[in-house]
């Protein structure tokens, strides 16, 4: 007999020992899950799911969600509620590739008279019939900045130039030269689109951006496989706007990525793709202050190279062709922001991460601090967990733990829910006992764990002694005294204005002869005259 579960929302702590008690009968020969607006679950059902795995078909629609599982290596389909159409990201566009028909003319002028004079090379293949001389190099000259040149056999790609496929020959790119040909047709043309696609993607992969004009026939469409393979952009012209749609409507059907835009649109994206960043930078931080307006988040001094290619990643994501129509949906719907959220937050972390520095604390830190009747730790930023329960640890072997409470924080909800829950992946035990290895050698780090044959959590008596909450060192208040500090890897994200912000609170925070600790590539301001305790490659200081 199979069950059908649908979660709506979060699980309540009720919810979560019903659903619990009604998994645990076993009576089910499967389970099939629907997780609707679900971004974490309590420590109870994700161990029933670990155990009835083999069981399962899940569906879940908050990537958060999707990843938390995917990394347990419990199987579910992401699928996003709104439908909302992914694409790939193109990093940085080297190359632009754009294909048509005869008819296509009037839309590549548009194009090309409104292209953002940058760094890049522009490939052109029109169906021109092979008898005629072409003048489309000299009607597009009078139009652009661009060097424009009907391309020639055997000579070497330039940036800031467009080159256009001659009558009757094929134009094949490699290895940052252009070759003819007149070899047969392809897909009864020639010089073929898809010809000219294919060895781009090979030469470019994820840095080339096509575009298909309207034309009749399969030509271009074609290629639609091996550019979403090599991860290369593809903008296809609405097909209402052509009068020969078939191009379009073929690569419609053969692409799993490529977006639909009316040629308006497609000048639009490509002013914002090839934008500079200064230019971007002042969109952006109207964007934030908008953002902390609606819902009370302030991103609005983080390091804005950072925060730009977050924000790009998500916009292509979710299928905006314009910073504008982004910030519309950002603002007009919580789902969206929250997928901006998740990507604002740094999930980079391990147990042990700089064992120097772990080593350092237990061997002449700790001893420092074991006089005190009662030892706070506070680690800021703690993503999914690693680092406090890292602390706690070595607090444990030190033999402080007992008179030991550790605050772990972060601004990302869901992930702290997920630092709860103390569980992770065996693919994961190896190289966390590595580090364990180098920085304490004399005993086992097993003993910290318990043990399933697909997952290993954190012991009982380790969680207990940290409180995991939601707290923004950017905008919230100190929440007690410390003895130890740790902010490490967090401030490289944040402007200077930030920093001083966050360094304030940590003073604040730390009692007098506490140490803080910061990530390798951080530094406290001179403002603090705090000593430095090991090497400067430690970032560690004592109040």
């Amino acid at each position: 007999m199979s069950l059908n579960i649908i979660i709506e929302g979060n699980l309540s702590t009720s919810d979560a020992k019903s659903l619990h008690e009604q998994l645990s009968t076993g009576t089910h020969s499967s389970i099939d899950f629907e997780f609707k607006g679900t971004e974490y679950l309590p420590y109870i059902i994700v161990i029933d799911l670990l155990n009835i795995e083999t069981k399962l078909q899940i569906v879940t629609s908050q990537k958060s969600l999707y990843l938390y599982l995917s990394n347990l290596g419990i199987k579910n389909d992401y699928i996003n509620e709104h439908k909302l159409q992914k694409t790939n990201y193109v990093q940085k566009v080297k190359a632009i590739a754009i294909g048509g028909s005869a008819g296509s003319i009037d839309g590549l002028i548009k194009i090309v008279k409104d292209l953002r004079y940058t760094n890049i090379s522009i490939f052109v293949t029109l169906h021109i019939l092979p008898d005629k001389d072409s003048l489309l190099s000299s009607i597009l000259n009078s139009t652009t900045d661009y060097n424009v040149i009907e391309a020639t056999d055997n000579i070497q790609i330039k940036e800031h130039t467009i080159y256009i496929a001659p009558p009757n020959k094929h134009m094949i790119i490699k290895d940052n030269y252009i070759f003819l040909n007149d070899e047969e047709h392809v897909n009864f043309s020639r010089p073929s689109i898809s010809l000219m696609y294919d060895s781009l993607a090979k030469e470019y992969t994820n840095s080339l951006l096509c575009i298909l004009l309207c034309g009749y026939g399969k030509d271009g469409s074609s290629s639609m496989d091996i550019l979403d393979k090599n991860g290369c952009e593809i903008l296809l012209q609405n097909p209402d706007e052509c009068e020969a749609k078939d191009m379009i409507v073929n690569a419609t059907q053969a692409s799993k990525t490529a977006q639909v835009l009316n040629l308006s649109n497609i000048q639009s994206y490509l002013e914002l793709k090839l934008a500079p960043i200064e230019y971007y930078e002042n969109e952006i931080k109207e964007f934030l202050q908008k953002v902390y307006d609606t819902y009370g988040y302030d991103y609005r001094n983080y390091e804005l190279k950072s925060i730009k290619r977050r924000i790009e990643f998500v916009r292509l994501q979710v299928n905006a062709n314009s910073l504008n129509k982004f910030k519309q949906m950002v603002l007009k719907d919580k789902n969206i922001f929250k997928e901006l959220q998740s990507a604002f937050s740094i999930n980079i972390t391990e147990f042990f991460r700089n064992t120097e520095v772990f080593k350092k604390i237990y061997e002449d830190i700790l001893p420092d601090l074991s006089h005190l009747k009662y030892l706070r730790v506070w680690c800021a930023g703690c993503s999914r967990g690693d680092e406090p329960y890292t602390v706690a640890i070595l607090l444990k072997k030190a033999g402080l733990l007992a008179n030991a409470q550790i605050y772990a924080t972060d601004f990302n909800e869901t992930i702290i829910n997920e630092a709860i829950n103390g569980i992770y992946p065996t693919s994961l035990y190896d190289s966390f006992k590595d580090n364990y290895d180098k920085c304490a050698s004399d005993d086992t780090f097993e003993q910290y764990f318990d043990f399933s044959e697909k997952y290993f959590e954190v012991k009982k008596e380790i969680k207990e002694k940290i409180l995991f909450f939601k707290h923004n060192l950017t905008t919230d208040a100190s929440i007690n005294e410390f003895n130890i500090i740790f902010c490490r890897n967090v401030l490289i994200y944040l402007d200077n204005d930030l920093k001083d912000r966050v360094f304030n609170l940590m003073d604040e925070s730390l009692m007098k002869d506490g140490y803080l600790v910061l990530g390798e590539s951080e530094a406290i301001p001179k403002t603090l005259t705090y000593l430095r305790i090991g090497n400067k490659k430690m970032k560690i200081y004592k109040k």
